[in-house]
């Protein structure tokens, strides 16, 4: 099993096992997302235009922002679905409309949606009349809240997991959200999984493996690359750490670990990157008590809080820094260590989720147990050394640009697309 997508959709049992192919159709299915916000995250829209480059239909339907403020991806439609604020004139002639489309096309689908609750069926009626091939979930969240209309669609059905929904949120107040997750799984056509570690979680929550296709996270090589040459590094250790301000992604025990290198007399500075988590992620920030225990601890002077930035930004701070921290409690596989990784930077991981799928301990980065601030003020203590920290930081671009590039994704993503489709077609 693996990155190409090596778990089988073939069903044991009496399923519908995958009809023999060749080479991929020459048709490509109409892909329409649901669930995303506007505009979306970098890796999604990457994902996005990738496929559209490709020559396949893609649409998203989403809430978004304001109508005179959507922001354009290349090849890629936008279908806005009605927002509480609308005016209701306006969302009353969109859906019918939406809903006149559909009679034509699909009847029988048009009645199945007419059954769901009203707020349920305005959206399944925007978005059926796209006249979808398959409908994409980018969180098991989304496909949670989107039940009837998945229930009504009558075209595939592909949920992504990417950690943790399946990891964290039956443990962290919102069990009742994860304890519909097993009729997600049973509804979709195929689950799209980031690491192999996802994939042993979601089994736990009703996923049966044949639905399971590994697609692992991809980074654009060209964009996230080693910086041009420049002046040689200052002394010391320059850290930067990536993600959410939350308490999942760990960073009491990487500022326990900052502060224990302080200690021992190295020169040390660690940038962290991440705004505040959104409503729908159901997570308290952690801003104001990672801000309380970096005063606690006395690194005012050398811990920055940047905040949500710009792509650019991240990748210029990248640049800027001589080792990552990821120091999460859990994980499916974070594109900001592929990131930092195809900058030529070693990594600092915790072990846990896909990481070490990524990371080979004394290869690419040293992997420490969760938990463990010493662990990893020791890994990063020994990165002081600039030959080994260069080693690690080429090869993990040299793994990278092997195993988790966009191309590579993208062509996996085609697949399972036209596996589901295929599958949807045997009689």
């Amino acid at each position: 099993m693996g990155s190409d997508g090596r778990h089988s959709l073939g069903a044991p049992g009496g399923k519908h096992p995958l009809p023999s192919r060749g080479p991929l159709t020459a048709r490509r299915p109409h892909l329409v997302e649901v669930g995303l916000r506007w505009p979306p995250e970098t890796f999604l829209r990457r994902k996005l235009e990738g496929l559209a480059a490709d020559g396949m239909a893609v649409t998203v339907a989403s809430r978004g922002g304001p109508r005179r403020r959507r922001e354009p991806l290349a090849g890629v439609r936008l279908v806005r679905l009605p927002a509480a604020s609308d005016n209701r004139l306006v969302v009353l002639t969109g859906v019918l409309w939406a809903g006149l489309r559909l009679l034509v096309s699909k009847p029988g689908r048009l009645l199945a949606v007419l059954r769901a609750p009203g707020g349920v069926a305005t959206d399944a009626i925007t978005v059926l009349a796209t006249r979808p091939d398959i409908l994409h979930f980018e969180w098991e969240s989304a496909a949670v809240r989107s039940l009837p209309l998945i229930e009504a669609c009558g075209c595939p059905v592909v949920v992504s997991v990417r950690g943790s929904g399946v990891n964290v949120h039956p443990h962290a107040g919102r069990a009742k959200l994860a304890a519909a997750y097993p009729s997600v799984f049973a509804r979709a056509a195929a689950v799209h999984c980031v690491s192999e570690a996802i994939v042993e979680e979601a089994a736990r929550h009703g996923l049966e493996r044949y639905k399971a296709r590994v697609i692992h996270p991809a980074v654009d090589t060209d964009y996230f690359r080693p910086p041009p040459p420049a002046d040689p590094a200052p002394e010391g250790l320059r850290i930067i750490g990536i993600g959410r301000l939350t308490w999942v992604k760990g960073y009491d025990y990487a500022l326990e670990a900052v502060a224990s290198l302080a200690r021992s007399g190295i020169r040390v500075t660690y940038e962290i990157v991440g705004g505040e988590p959104t409503r729908d992620t159901g997570e308290a920030s952690d801003r104001s008590r990672l801000r309380y225990l970096i005063h606690e601890l006395g690194l005012e002077g050398r811990v920055k809080l940047l905040g949500d930035v710009r792509p650019e930004v991240v990748r210029e701070r990248l640049w800027a820094s001589d080792v990552l921290l990821q120091a999460s409690l859990s994980e499916g596989l974070p594109n900001t260590v592929l990131e930092a990784m195809a900058c030529g930077l070693p990594v600092v991981v915790t072990d846990c989720g896909g990481l070490r799928e990524a990371v080979d301990h004394g290869v690419e980065g040293l992997v420490c147990p969760p938990r463990s601030p010493q662990d990893l003020a020791d890994a990063l203590g020994s990165l002081c050394d600039r030959d080994l920290a260069r080693r690690m930081g080429e090869a993990g671009r040299s793994r990278v640009c092997a195993e988790f590039t966009l191309e590579r994704q993208i062509e996996s993503l085609r697949r399972l697309y036209d596996d589901v489709t295929a599958v949807s077609r045997v009689p």
